[in-house]
């Protein structure tokens, strides 16, 4: 079925909830100049129409080919209007950072003063490995995404792997850590607190819950990534209380930069899954 371009914009901007004045000021053109496209008086010329789609978030060829289809939005970027792409993007840079600078501190200064640290042979190669692949892959998946996201690339689905996989590598570095500590701790009759080993068990579950959402649509509400983010910001709390009061002689600013790091991926995690939410709500009205 065919829509004429003004028919079809109209539609979309009160889809939007946008009144012509509010699309003509983001636009920089007059209230009568969108009023003269929507009767169909006048067209926008290519680089105008591709700046109504990034502010109506739809795809260019959808707006001027006339053409009504349903759109498949879990194959599009989730954010492609151009202020919330800019946050997404800034916020992966944000995690990008801090987790290069724990890499290149971790190259320069941990691994040569591990021994200072003042713990046993067998602790101190585990913790030392722990770390350095917790930081490397995080930096790996954050680079990704904001590659991805420069590019406007990243797809609802991209975004679940890409998130996904951090908790993954958290989970079998903890469980490998756990399991080639225990002989030690039990030779020092320690004990795993209930707190690390739930930290393991929902660094197992909540990726199954991440792609859930992002990767079907309608098959996870977005209360279940609320949730995800709320249990992983205690847990980042209680861990990062724990580092405070240890002291490895890391350095205050080590510690301030990794829980940057990881307060980056939190944020990115309920930004990305809100903007996901409220776009499937809108193509569903």
């Amino acid at each position: 079925m065919q829509i004429e371009f003004g028919e079809k914009l109209k539609k979309c901007r009160e889809e939007k909830g946008m009144t012509q004045q509010t699309l003509a000021d983001r636009l920089y053109v007059t209230r009568q100049a969108v009023s003269r496209w929507e009767c169909g008086a006048r067209y926008p010329d290519l680089l105008t129409a591709k700046r109504i789609s990034e502010e109506l978030e739809i795809s260019l060829d959808e707006l001027v080919s006339g053409e009504k289809y349903v759109r498949d939005i879990e194959k599009e970027p989730v954010i492609t209007a151009s202020v919330p792409l800019l946050v997404q993007t800034a916020l992966y840079a944000a995690a990008c950072i801090p987790f290069l600078l724990m890499c290149f501190f971790i190259v320069i200064s941990v691994i040569p003063r591990s021994a200072e640290f003042g713990l046993a042979d067998e602790v101190k190669n585990i913790w030392t490995a722990e770390i350095v692949a917790y930081n490397f892959v995080y930096l790996v998946m954050m680079g990704i995404g904001l590659y991805y996201s420069v590019c406007n690339e990243l797809s609802p689905r991209r975004i679940g792997w890409i998130l996904s996989i951090c908790l993954w590598m958290k989970a079998i570095l903890s469980s490998v850590v756990i399991f080639r500590m225990l002989p030690v701790l039990m030779k020092g009759n320690g004990t795993l607190t209930w707190d690390s080993k739930a930290k393991v068990l929902f660094d197992y579950t909540a990726p199954f819950i991440i792609l859930g959402f992002f990767s079907a649509k309608n098959y996870l509400d977005v209360k279940y990534i609320y949730a995800v983010v709320a249990i992983l910001a205690i847990f980042f709390i209680r861990s990062y209380y724990w580092i405070f009061q240890v002291g490895f002689d890391i350095g205050l600013s080590v510690n301030i930069i990794h829980v940057m790091g990881d307060l980056a991926y939190l944020m990115l995690l309920a930004f990305q899954a809100y903007t996901l939410n409220r776009k499937r709500a809108a193509a569903n009205l």
